[in-house]
């Protein structure tokens, strides 16, 4: 069902540059960026083509159109700086997709 939405909710994004978390699952397959990134840290298993601290991301200011946070913002310490991360490399007019599990 998760996989179902997100598909439905990236179709229609637009840009040149993605990224997302949980290599494991694509939760960007139904997107049509050119460019998809997958960022987990030395932990994650599958593919992965950036390890980094999803507190110190390793992407550039104002580079990324759409950022997938998925599972992560309910079981990390410091969620707020994990935002901030995302709001820093989003581009003007970029997209983030938050999932999470309600408590």
């Amino acid at each position: 069902m998760e996989q179902r939405t997100h598909d439905a909710l990236v179709a229609d994004i637009f840009g040149q540059c993605r990224a997302t978390a949980l290599p494991a699952h694509d939760l960007l397959r139904s997107n049509r960026m050119p460019l998809r990134l997958y960022s987990d840290d030395v932990r994650a298993e599958g593919r992965v083509d950036v390890f980094s601290d999803v507190h110190h991301l390793p992407f550039a200011s104002n580079s990324i159109d759409l950022v997938v946070v998925p599972h992560t913002l309910e079981f990390d310490s410091n969620p707020h700086q994990v935002l901030r991360e995302v709001e820093r490399v989003l581009v003007p007019e970029g997209q983030v997709l938050v999932s999470g599990l309600i408590r």
